[in-house]
């Protein structure tokens, strides 16, 4: 009896330690797992709306932080970046204005020839500056008219920093993709790595695919990938801070009559306009590589927009910036290296480092154009 006994407890205290190895070694079991199907909690993310009318009348609040966009490049043999010439004519209302070569000017309901010399304008007129080829399947109309008129608002703004003579007419491709999954499917396919981010800009396709989130949302985050179009193809390679820095400055742009107004990103700053967490200096940003991944890098992309924001609050630093902008589209094939850039940026006097500093620690305002 007493052997009987000892056999039983030698059994107890070999399972028991079977249990103790499992549960210390992270692979706990449970006896209900023979009979329930153990729960897995997905990672929160924001709810996917469907894209339905009622959704898009009544958007919800999106926690920007959780988008990262991106540009995706590809190894090209070539280097043609994808514009469609000169900005030469204006269209209002279905009929074109130009000037021709013996100074006259025309009109007509036909596309001009392509020879029609620039047409010298105002900042209050439309000027034919991209072709868009929106696919939005399930979108109304209304979300085409207003892309595409802060979209030329955009243009404006853009035109005011490099010029008119450096702009080029733009040939914008844009998917909006209904839910995660198929924006997480299409990216994939193509190369990309959808992870984390609400839009990427394939500059070898040039075509962008924006992930529909809300209404207002997807509208910012079509202007964000749209910009990394038009860097591409009126100033060409750019450096990655340069890139996003832009794309970001221009994310929240409306047009106001025909004012262009460029909003402070919501998505670092506060309702208030004051920034909500630290960015890197001008001078480490413009000399930082291309290994963005290995560090913050959301970071990343509040300084880009801090310091293109900044240089763009200052008249003097706008015709620096100007001055930069143009130099990059003399090679549209390279990159100007860091230490080139930056004498275009520091100033007469050098003092980008404390101006900067003053900037960041204040309230930042909308800008005008």
């Amino acid at each position: 009896m007493q052997r009987w006994k000892r056999y039983i407890m030698i059994t107890a205290l070999v399972i028991f330690s079977i249990f103790l190895a499992w549960f210390f070694t992270g692979k706990q079991f449970w006896f209900s797992s023979f009979f329930i199907q153990p729960a897995v909690t997905a990672p929160s993310k924001i709810p996917e709306p469907k894209v339905s009318q009622q959704a898009l009348s009544t958007p919800k609040k999106v926690n920007s932080f959780a988008y990262i966009h991106h540009t995706h490049r590809t190894f090209r043999k070539n280097c043609s970046k994808e514009n469609l010439g000169t900005v030469k004519y204006e269209q209002v209302g279905g009929i074109y204005t130009w000037v021709d070569e013996r100074g006259i000017k025309n009109y007509s309901d036909k596309k001009p020839h392509s020879r029609a010399e620039l047409y010298q304008t105002t900042a209050s007129t439309a000027l034919d500056f991209f072709e868009l080829d929106l696919q939005a399947p399930g979108l109304p109309s209304q979300f085409k008219n207003e892309l595409s008129a802060n979209l030329r608002a955009v243009f404006r703004a853009y035109t005011s920093l490099i010029g008119l003579k450096a702009m080029r007419k733009v040939k914008l491709n844009l998917h909006i993709l209904p839910n995660s999954s198929a924006y997480n499917r299409k990216v994939k396919r193509l190369g990309g790595n959808p992870e984390g981010t609400a839009g990427v800009y394939f500059g070898s396709k040039n075509t962008a695919y924006i992930k529909y989130s809300t209404f207002e949302h997807t509208i910012n985050v079509a202007i964000h990938e749209a910009v990394h179009a038009i860097n591409e193809a009126v100033i060409g390679d750019t450096p990655q801070w340069l890139n996003e820095g832009l794309a970001e400055y221009f994310e929240y742009t409306y047009a106001n009559m025909h004012t262009s107004i460029v909003a402070p990103n919501r998505s670092w700053v506060t309702s208030n306009g004051m920034l909500l967490k630290s960015v890197i200096q001008p001078f480490q940003l413009v000399h930082t590589k291309a290994h963005w991944r290995k560090t913050d890098y959301a970071k990343m992309y509040r300084s880009s927009w801090a310091f293109v924001h900044f240089l763009t609050s200052n008249t003097t630093y706008k015709l620096s910036l100007k001055k930069y902008l143009l130099a990059e589209q003399k090679s549209k094939c390279d990159v100007l290296n860091s230490d080139d850039v930056w004498p275009y940026l520091s100033g007469k006097h050098n003092a980008v480092a404390q101006d900067f500093s003053r900037f960041v620690k204040g309230k930042i305002t909308v800008h005008r154009y």
